[in-house]
């Protein structure tokens, strides 16, 4: 006959035994959900970053090994593609009219040292 200590060990034990199965079964069914929001993230991420300058792939690898959460701050923080395309035909169009100006004052200085201005033209 079993005594009543190994009785209480072996409840106690088969207690344990059944809290860790459950715990396990529920972590892993919390894991598997974690890990596949935080991919379900990641591929946001990496749609939103295609049309960002930081593009895609990087907001992807950034996501994966910081978090979902960081890369989508890094997104955000991105300047959009179209936007930055705007602001390189603005700086491109301000360059060359900063150099048609440029010229035209350098043929007008060059022009007046080879014509002075005589009191009628003025």
């Amino acid at each position: 006959m079993i005594s009543l200590s190994t009785a209480a060990l072996l409840s106690e034990t088969l207690f344990s035994v059944i809290a860790f199965s459950v715990f396990a079964h529920l972590f892993n069914e919390f894991l598997s959900e974690a890990t596949f929001f935080w991919i379900l993230f990641c591929i946001i991420n990496y749609i939103l970053g295609k049309k960002r300058e930081i593009g895609g792939w990087k907001a992807l690898l950034f996501s994966i090994f910081f978090s979902p959460i960081a890369g989508f701050i890094l997104v955000v923080f991105s300047k959009n593609k179209a936007d930055w395309k705007r602001e390189e035909e603005a700086l491109q169009l301000l360059r060359t009219i900063a150099a048609n100006t440029t010229e035209k004052s350098a043929s007008v200085h060059v022009q007046s040292d080879n014509n002075p201005i005589t009191d009628d033209e003025i």
